[in-house]
């Protein structure tokens, strides 16, 4: 499952989540290939300018696919 949610059609923006729960699909490219059509598809279709995602950095596999499909990382704490 792939979704961008919740999407600011003010601020032109969506946030980025996926979820592919049986582990033997993990590491066979799904991820990859939905996302980068889903993502193609917010910035063409929706005319999104930005989509944000979060993720844990110990999530090393996480972490190089979206570096892989263009996200850049942005530190930021909450306290």
């Amino acid at each position: 499952m792939i979704k961008i949610d919740p999407i600011n059609f003010n601020l032109n923006s969506g946030e980025y989540g996926i979820l592919i729960g049986d582990h033997l699909n993990w590491v066979k490219g799904y991820a990859k290939e939905t996302s980068i059509r889903v993502i193609k598809f917010c910035f063409e279709a929706l005319k999104l300018s930005k989509i944000t995602l979060g993720v844990i950095l110990d999530n090393f596999n996480a972490v190089l696919i979206y570096n892989k499909i263009g996200f850049k990382i942005e530190v930021s704490s909450i306290f």
